[in-house]
């Protein structure tokens, strides 16, 4: 009986993602402007345990995992973004309803929007491929998650707050423009908030992004984390301006707060100057299980 409520519940919600999907691509502008920031794959593990976990992958490589109530950025490397995409293009609207269970289940989004739901550990022919695509991007992405967040609270406690004169700023309305709402997260009533770490460029951009802890519980936690973490990846700041008057790199916490209606506000920013700079977000090394070129 936990099993089928399972299935209907994930085929239910899935389902909505799928129409959410298409009412945005009705309003959204024209490929072109956005083929960089639109989506190429949104993959959702809800296992039997009281914890999700998202990977949320756009068309120019930038990539968003979230892991019970703890997430990261980072963009995946050309090569590993090619392979990918072939993959994806291959695939059609699949459901693997003969080896369904409900504790290996993947409900996948792929651009177009494609439905498909998944068996990680019985893949079939058809989507073997895909199966074994997110199993490598799943481990590196957890990976980074373990490694990213250590290294970048690191960096900053040891760099006190110096060298900014202002902190970067962003309009919490054009952040809440920039929210997804998961139809996930709006079946289940999700509720919390989500405090975003992130560094903010010269340019206004978001180089870099995290969450280590979010106020969330249960299989709500990854949605909201992975939703937060999109909004702000995809958000143009007002960049920090130095003591010498010219624009810098500075980092910040963001708060995302979901209740009735998703509400944001900011928290006092971490500012940084510009030089010296982090450990790169992209890695190469082999130890690191990097599917970058």
């Amino acid at each position: 009986m936990r099993i089928r409520l399972h299935h209907t519940v994930l085929v239910l919600l899935t389902g909505l993602i799928v129409l959410s999907l298409d009412l945005q691509a009705q309003e959204a502008p024209t490929e072109q402007e956005t083929s960089s920031d639109s989506l190429l794959l949104d993959a959702t593990w809800i296992p039997c345990s009281d914890s999700t976990e998202s990977l949320h992958i756009l068309r120019n490589g930038e990539t968003i995992y979230a892991c019970a109530n703890s997430g990261v950025s980072f963009t995946i490397g050309q090569a590993t973004l090619k392979g990918l995409i072939e993959v994806i293009d291959a695939m059609k609207s699949v459901t693997d309803t003969a080896v369904l269970d409900s504790c290996t289940t993947i409900g996948v989004i792929l651009a177009g929007p494609r439905y498909l739901l998944l068996n990680s550990s019985s893949p079939t022919e058809i989507t073997r491929s895909l199966c074994n695509e997110l199993a490598m991007l799943r481990k590196y992405a957890k990976r980074r998650i373990e490694r990213d967040i250590e290294r970048t609270l690191e960096y900053i406690e040891q760099r006190p707050n110096t060298g900014v004169k202002t902190d970067p700023a962003l309009d919490p309305e054009t952040l809440n423009r920039s929210l997804y709402n998961s139809p996930i997260a709006s079946t289940w009533r999700c509720r919390g908030s989500v405090r975003v770490t992130a560094q903010i460029d010269a340019r206004g951009n978001v180089r870099r992004a995290f969450v280590q802890n979010a106020d969330v519980d249960g299989k709500c936690a990854s949605l909201l984390v992975m939703t937060s973490l999109r909004a702000v990846t995809l958000s143009s700041f007002e960049p920090a301006v130095k003591i010498e008057g010219n624009s810098g790199a500075a980092w910040m916490n963001i708060v995302v707060s979901f209740g009735r209606r998703s509400v944001t506000s900011m928290e006092q920013s971490m500012s940084q100057i510009e030089e010296p700079q982090p450990p790169e977000n992209e890695s190469s090394s082999p130890e690191a299980g990097s599917p970058e070129e």
